[in-house]
């Protein structure tokens, strides 16, 4: 990623003036700039679905949001996937753990600002959530979407797909991560990739994740 002079600061959405940064943020993006979205009131039944089983971080500097996600834990209602998927039969010891909801502001520092989110995300999944697998639901993009995932492990699920919830948008895919293949595909990756692998997992503390990194 692009490294800028501007000071990056992600944390757990635990206020009211949190939420509010995050509304702001979503009508920027998807409302004003992408026009993909008629308007906030749309969202609650479908973003904002799952908010009792997510936690939610954003990203800010100098008290100006610059991105958000949420980590979405399964539960009776299952995942939000599963929704186009249908719902998905889990193996023993499995746990399926979905972040989406990513967006940034536009900007030379839009890309570090995804990977400070995405090692918040994925920490979380995996240190608390204690995640086998994590899924994400992304638009296929050469340069932001579904290619920097698959750059970091994730395979498709489903699609591509038509996702209503937006207009005019790209083709949307389901993708997943077994974290059981992070370490060994960080130890094959070279150069950018591995630089990739390392600031997605800085923050995880699985030992054999760690040892990889460190490799």
């Amino acid at each position: 990623p692009r490294e800028t002079a501007v000071s990056v600061e992600v944390h757990p959405v635990e206020t009211e003036a949190d939420w509010k940064l995050i509304q702001h943020l979503r009508n920027v993006v998807y409302v004003q700039a992408e026009q993909r979205i008629g308007g906030n009131d749309g969202m609650a039944n479908s973003f904002d679905r799952y908010n009792d089983e997510s936690r939610w971080y954003i990203a800010v500097t100098g008290g100006q949001p610059l991105g958000t996600v949420k980590v979405i834990r399964d539960s009776e209602k299952g995942l939000p996937f599963e929704l186009i998927t249908g719902r998905r039969q889990k193996g023993p010891g499995e746990v399926f753990v979905e972040i989406g909801h990513l967006i940034t502001l536009p900007g030379l520092s839009s890309q570090r600002v995804v990977m400070e989110l995405l090692r918040e995300a994925f920490a979380y999944a995996c240190n608390t959530l204690r995640a086998t697998h994590v899924v994400g639901d992304v638009f296929l993009d050469k340069t932001r979407g579904d290619a920097f995932y698959r750059r970091v492990g994730f395979n498709p699920l489903h699609g591509p797909y038509r996702d209503d919830r937006f207009l005019d948008a790209p083709l949307s895919m389901i993708v997943m991560l077994r974290v059981a293949d992070v370490a060994p595909l960080m130890r094959r990756a070279r150069g950018t990739r591995k630089e990739l692998f390392r600031l997605l997992t800085a923050g995880c503390n699985d030992p054999e994740i760690v040892s990889a990194a460190a490799s």
